[in-house]
């Protein structure tokens, strides 16, 4: 952190650490850096609407694979993409039901790495098992996913992946994510 600003980084490694714990197996070739937030997120009927939000900077050269997300506290999914760039300037906001129940909105992005943008989702409680989960770029609604969501507990994560999704042969030189203006805000219900 300096100036309100979060930088994660990836370093390729000039050594062999060997291969990942989990299929595909494939190469351990960076260090990279991740964060997530100790509270988690839960839509329920005393919390029915999180507001998840951030400005960022996220590489997007090949084999570069940022992400701004919420993901499962108890296995996988659910899944929700706030911000997901693999390897090129298209975003992907992605809403995980089932491995294969997957929605999708993208948006390229030819500046993500040059200029701050602001990433956002909504996610309002419909009732005991759906939420709905309201997509933004740049305070630009961009569409909106229906859920399974309520009574799940998830994880915020800020987090540089290298290759894997964003393709192979990431950048030889050191890889910068910029974050900052993180906000979680959560709305009680009404009593």
């Amino acid at each position: 952190m300096k100036d309100g600003v979060l930088e994660l980084k990836a370093t390729r490694l000039r050594k062999n650490e060997g291969k990942s714990k989990l299929d595909p197996y494939l190469p351990i070739n960076y260090h990279a850096g991740a964060v997530h937030a100790k509270h988690q997120i839960a839509i329920t009927k005393a919390y029915p609407e999180y507001i998840v939000s951030g400005e960022f900077k996220a590489p997007i050269a090949a084999g570069t694979w940022p992400a701004f997300w919420l993901t499962a506290v108890n296995g996988w999914p659910p899944e929700t993409d706030i911000l997901e760039f693999k390897g090129d300037q298209v975003n992907w906001q992605n809403t995980f039901i089932t491995p294969k129940d997957v929605t999708t909105i993208k948006k390229s992005i030819p500046d993500a790495d040059q200029q701050w943008h602001s990433y956002a989702a909504v996610l309002q409680r419909l009732d005991e098992e759906k939420t709905l989960i309201t997509y933004y770029i740049d305070g630009e609604k961009m569409g909106a996913h229906d859920s399974n969501f309520t009574n799940k507990p998830l994880w915020l994560i800020v987090n540089l992946q290298m290759e894997g999704s964003s393709g192979p042969n990431g950048p030889e030189q050191e890889t910068s994510y910029y974050a900052r203006k993180i906000t979680v805000k959560r709305v009680k219900a009404a009593q």
